[in-house]
C-alpha cells in the first residue's frame, strides 16, 4: 500500500481550503458557500469533513497528555520565532484536534501540532484545527503519521513516545504496540529487539533522581539509557545507586555543568554505575583436617566457600573450621 493510500485524510493539509471567520470561533467554510457551525459539520458527509478546517477559540483549547512531554523542538526561542512567523504569514498548516467532553472551558484537544499551538497561544490567536473524534488509538496513530517525517526527532523522544503509549493503556502489549506502529510508519519498522531496547531506554524516567534533571532528552543515546536502567534495576543492594547519585551530584555542582548535554550526563552516570570496586576484598580462611573454609567481604557481601575431598570430609572438621573462620572475622 502506498504512503499517501495509507494515512488517514485527516493527517494531510495540502489542498485544503483555509477557514475564514466572521470573528466567531469554531466555524468554518469550505468556500463553496457561507459558514458553518461544527454541529453542521457532523452531519456532512465524512469525505467532505476531512477536506474543512475550523478556526477555534485558542482558549478552548488544550493538549492531549500524549502531545505534552519533553520534547527537542518546543524551546522557547522555537515557539516565539513560530510565533512571529504566524503573526506576519498567518498559520499554514492547520493542527489536528479532537472534541473534548464534560468540560466546560475545554472544547477541544490537541493531538498533533503541538509548537503551532503553543505559538498561537503565546500571541492569544485562534488555531486553524482539523478537528475529528478519537479514541486514543486513533489519535496516537495520528500523532505517530504527524512525526514519521521529522527528521528532528530523535530515537530516544521516540522511545519515550512508544513507553508512554503503553503506561497510559493506549495498548495493552508490547506486540499490539509494535504491530501499530509498523502499520502506520512509513520510514521507521521496529523489530521486538529495537522496540524491547528502546521501551527499556525509555524506564529512565521512573527514577526521579536522575530524570528531574534532565531538560533536553533529545541527546541522550538509546544505548546508554537502557544500560543505565538495567544497572539500575539489577542493583539490589543499593551499591550502583549510590555511585550513580554520588556521580550525578559532582556534576550539578561542577563549573562546566551547563556545557553538558542530556546525553553527555546520562553517558557520565553510565560509566559511574558500571565502575568496578577498586577496593581489595577483605579475605579471611581457616583450615581443619582435610577442609579449607574462606570468607571474602567485597561490596557489602560476605561470601563463604568450603573446599576439601568429600570422602575424608567429616562433620567435626567442617564445623570447627566454620568456627576459627568466624572467630577470625570477629577481630
Amino acid at each position: 500500500m502506498s504512503k499517501n493510500s495509507r494515512r488517514p485524510a485527516l493527517a494531510g493539509a495540502k489542498d485544503m481550503p483555509v477557514a475564514v471567520s466572521d470573528g466567531n470561533a469554531d466555524k468554518l467554510s469550505d468556500n463553496k458557500g457561507p459558514l458553518t457551525t461544527l454541529d453542521a459539520l457532523s452531519r456532512q458527509p465524512a469525505q467532505k469533513r476531512s477536506q474543512v478546517v475550523l478556526e477555534v477559540d485558542i482558549n478552548a483549547c488544550r493538549l492531549w497528555k500524549m502531545a505534552d512531554r519533553k520534547d527537542e523542538g518546543v524551546t522557547k526561542k522555537a515557539i516565539e520565532d513560530l510565533a512571529q512567523s504566524i503573526r506576519e504569514q498567518e498559520q499554514r498548516v492547520p493542527v489536528i484536534a479532537r472534541p473534548v467532553e464534560g468540560d466546560p472551558q475545554i472544547k477541544y484537544e490537541i493531538v498533533a501540532g503541538r509548537r503551532r499551538f503553543e505559538a498561537c497561544k503565546l500571541i492569544g490567536k485562534n488555531i486553524l484545527a482539523i478537528v475529528k473524534s478519537m479514541d486514543d488509538q486513533e489519535a496516537f496513530a495520528v500523532m505517530m503519521i504527524e512525526n514519521d517525517d521529522r527528521i528532528d526527532i530523535s530515537p530516544f523522544t521516540r522511545a519515550l513516545s512508544l513507553r508512554s503509549a503503553l503506561d497510559e493503556g493506549i495498548y495493552e502489549s508490547q506486540t499490539a504496540l509494535l504491530e501499530a506502529h509498523n502499520e502506520q510508519s512509513s520510514h521507521r519498522k521496529y523489530t521486538k529487539g529495537n522496540i524491547s531496547k528502546m521501551l527499556t531506554a525509555a524506564r529512565l524516567t521512573s527514577f526521579d533522581f536522575i530524570w528531574r534533571h534532565i531538560d533536553h532528552p533529545s541527546t541522550i543515546a538509546v544505548d546508554d539509557a537502557r544500560r543505565l536502567v538495567i544497572a539500575l534495576e539489577g542493583d539490589h543492594e543499593g551499591v550502583v545507586s549510590r555511585r550513580v547519585v554520588a556521580k550525578l551530584a559532582r556534576i550539578n555542582s561542577s563549573e562546566s555543568r551547563d556545557a553538558l548535554t542530556d546525553g553527555q550526563i546520562i553517558a557520565d552516570l553510565l560509566r559511574a554505575a558500571l565502575t568496578l570496586d577498586v577496593v581489595s576484598p577483605v579475605v579471611h580462611e581457616a583450615a581443619r583436617g582435610g577442609v579449607t573454609v574462606k570468607g571474602v567481604l567485597k561490596a557489602g557481601k560476605y561470601v563463604v566457600t568450603a573446599q576439601g575431598d568429600l570422602s575424608k570430609l567429616n562433620d567435626d572438621d567442617f564445623m570447627g573450621a566454620v568456627k576459627d573462620l568466624y572467630d577470625k572475622i570477629k577481630q
